[in-house]
């Protein structure tokens, strides 16, 4: 079982790594700046934020340094809520996410058994309707 648990894992890296590199590129490719939303900034408050989080340097050193961030647990600021961090949010909402484990973890057997008939029924109907 440990060594299931260690390969999953193991598995895991590769997928989050493609996963952080596309939705990285994905946000440098949308137009725009996060910065330059709703509210017209002025032009040195512009400058210095965008200095403040490397949005002047070049993609790659932007890239690797998004890396060196996530990998230190640095998820960065929020752009949705401007006086917190993204690890302020996920701090302030973890208790309620640990609070339903222990709950939902007996019923987990029970969830499997349940979706595989209804992904079988989905299943067969899908191909019915084709």
């Amino acid at each position: 079982m440990l060594k299931f648990i260690l390969r999953r894992c193991l598995e895991a890296i590769p997928t989050l790594f493609i996963l952080i590199t596309i939705s990285f590129f994905m946000m440098r490719l949308a137009p725009g700046s996060p910065f330059t939303g709703e509210r017209a900034l002025p032009p040195e408050v512009l400058a210095n934020i965008e200095a403040k989080y490397h949005l002047n340097d070049p993609i790659m050193t932007q890239y690797f340094s998004y890396l060196k961030q996530l990998a230190h647990g640095d998820f960065g600021p929020s752009f949705k809520y401007k006086d917190y961090t993204v690890n302020d949010l996920v701090a302030a909402s973890f208790p309620v996410s640990a609070k339903w484990l222990p709950p939902a973890s007996p019923f987990r057997p029970f969830r499997r058994n349940l979706a595989l008939p209804l992904f079988c029924w989905r299943s067969l109907l899908v191909s019915v309707l084709e």
